[in-house]
């Protein structure tokens, strides 16, 4: 079993943050981003679909590191590429690679957890906060195990 790395350190926290959540007033407004795959030489891309209040509260959870500090007051991780957007910030913020995002934030009908490789459950629209931070908790758990 391997050390948790920093990364994993705030997975947990954040899962913690997120578990403490019981209703959130901004749950069931979702946007659209476009991730791309690359199998291959081929470019696949493909939408997911993620709860905005996620990326919002890791404001509340990480007011170091984290501000609404985007173009329309996003919220973004501080000293980050202008050129990046929120989805990409917390990507590197959390070191996610792209099947651990899709496994933590997409609620789209698709289904694209891999519950096999990162435990957890299927999330989708009506997923609640305790749902998310499962997934969180989860997924460090597969990270340190293998």
């Amino acid at each position: 079993m391997k050390e948790k790395t920093i990364y994993e350190i705030r997975l947990c926290a954040y899962a913690d943050h997120l578990a403490s959540i019981k209703e959130h007033p901004e749950e069931g407004i979702f946007e659209t981003a476009v991730l791309v795959s690359i199998e291959g030489n081929v470019r696949i891309p493909f939408d997911i679909i993620y709860p905005i209040f996620l990326f919002e509260e890791l404001v509340a959870a990480f007011p170091d590191d984290w501000g609404f500090n985007g173009k329309h007051g996003e919220p973004r991780l501080e000293n980050s590429d202008p050129r990046g957007c929120t989805l990409s910030d917390a990507i590197d913020f959390f070191n996610l690679n792209l099947d651990e995002t899709v496994h933590l934030f997409d609620v789209s009908p698709m289904g694209f957890q891999n519950v096999e490789k990162f435990g957890g459950a299927t999330l989708n629209k009506k997923s609640k906060c305790a749902d998310f931070a499962r997934n969180f908790i989860e997924l460090v758990k597969a990270r340190i195990e293998e």
